[in-house]
């Protein structure tokens, strides 16, 4: 089965969790609710219901009846949700989906992730050159104008910036009309 480490790792989690055993062909309530739990997470994550049934030894149609029933159990046992959530968190946790690739799924995403990472590069080059580039340019204006803008940081009250910047640009535009 393609999705064996997968599967293992949610069960793993669901029977610490629920102290119960998803594997257990008895009708325990536990144990039920526990295979429940199970089928509702991977059916959401879009495994086929007879992909999970086969795992379970049931038939699709148990765990569509699962995923059912586990919709309206869970509005009224609230221990239920937070062990479902708690499985949720643990299995999102653990499981790591690179273990389920092929060997040429990894190549194919290694490559692809080369490819970004000297985009990537190349992007940063570009933006380190632009920066000097404007911090060039910035330092020989800015020597300029500091008086000014330390004077402007000093006497203008927080709040009031625009007010300076209407002030500032009407006299401006007086200048070289």
């Amino acid at each position: 089965m393609v999705h064996l480490k997968e599967f293992n790792s949610l069960r793993d989690a669901v029977n610490e969790v629920m102290d119960a055993s998803v594997e257990a062909a008895d009708r325990k309530r536990r144990n039920v609710e526990a295979r429940m739990v199970f089928s509702k997470i991977l059916v959401d994550k879009g495994h086929s219901k007879s992909m999970v049934g086969r795992y379970l030894n049931k038939s699709h149609c148990i765990v569509v009846h699962y995923c059912n029933q586990f919709k309206d159990l869970v509005l009224y046992d609230k221990g239920l949700k937070v062990k479902y959530e708690a499985v949720v968190e643990i299995y999102h946790e653990n499981y790591d989906p690179v273990y389920n690739m092929t060997r040429s799924d990894m190549k194919e995403m290694i490559f692809k992730q080369r490819r970004e990472l000297k985009d990537f590069e190349n992007e940063v080059s570009e933006q380190d050159k632009v920066i000097k580039e404007l911090s060039r340019d910035e330092d020989v204006g800015y020597d300029r104008l500091e008086k000014l803008h330390n004077l402007i940081r000093e006497k203008v009250p927080v709040g009031k910036e625009d007010i300076l910047y209407n002030r500032i640009n009407i006299f401006l535009n007086g200048l070289y009309s």
